[in-house]
């Protein structure tokens, strides 16, 4: 049996507003280079789960530890810091600045990189010239890897979704994470654009070494390639499981079909 180890580990994570409580008491566990579905009906929390982990809101009751290089309460961590510690993350409403180019946008994602400081770079020396450098070889390299990079100095503006949905990809790479936290990363693409897609999250997780969480709700695309399956309905814990038994789990059927 393959050996699990624990990368997310989510307790008791309880998210109110007044009084609405969107995540109820959820608990869960994600291993190393498991691809995870979120899902959920319309209105089950799945994105505000998103915005704890990633520090987004950190009002939330209970815990969320990561184990990057060490284990980490990630309360501890600000929202600004979180990528720096291995978690990116893309948006269900694509946010790319669409007056830049996709390679500067691409750049955007390896802000963590840069060491050099502000007069280093007003000044234009040699070192920033030499960090510049490596910035864009790298961006240039991920965008091989998606196969995009002879467009890289179009405009992002006016690009396929498909094609603005690969860059948002490219930017989180930039981080070089473990953890890479996906918001509806099917939406607004077609079949042969969802098929491609499913191949090209198996090379992320295989050759960026990576975990990925997602949110989706396109199941046929969430069965096909998720490990493990969180099902959640008005914030509170239904099944965690493969693909196959989610859809067999009663407490699911009733959350997306109701009762008979």
């Amino acid at each position: 049996m393959k050996k699990t180890e624990p990368l997310l580990d989510v307790k008791h994570l309880t998210m109110r507003f007044g009084c609405l409580t969107a995540v109820d008491d959820l608990s869960f566990t994600i291993n190393k280079k498991e691809i995870v579905g979120l899902i959920g009906p319309n209105g089950a929390g799945k994105t505000t789960v998103f915005n704890c982990v990633t520090q987004f809101y950190k009002n939330y009751e209970g815990s969320i530890h990561y184990h990057g290089d060490e284990k980490l309460d990630l309360r501890d961590i600000p929202v600004t810091g979180v990528v720096k510690q291995g978690i990116a993350r893309t948006f269900q409403n694509i946010e790319l600045v669409p007056d830049l180019s996709i390679l500067n946008n691409v750049l955007i994602g390896g802000h963590k990189d840069v060491k050099t400081n502000l007069i280093t770079h007003i000044l234009r020396l040699p070192r920033m010239k030499k960090e510049e450098k490596a910035l864009v070889e790298k961006a240039i390299n991920i965008l091989k890897f998606l196969n995009i990079h002879h467009l890289k100095d179009f405009y992002v503006m006016g690009q396929p979704y498909g094609i603005m949905k690969k860059v948002e990809i490219a930017r989180a790479l930039m981080a070089d994470p473990t953890l890479i936290v996906l918001d509806e990363p099917a939406a607004g693409l077609n079949d042969k654009e969802t098929d491609e897609l499913e191949q090209l999250i198996y090379r992320v997780r295989d050759e960026y070494d990576t975990t990925i969480l997602l949110i989706e709700h396109d199941m046929g695309f969430v069965m096909n390639i998720c490990d493990q399956v969180l099902a959640i309905n008005f914030g509170k814990f239904l099944a965690h499981d493969t693909p196959k038994n989610i859809q067999a789990h009663p407490d699911v059927q009733e959350a997306y079909l109701g009762k008979e």
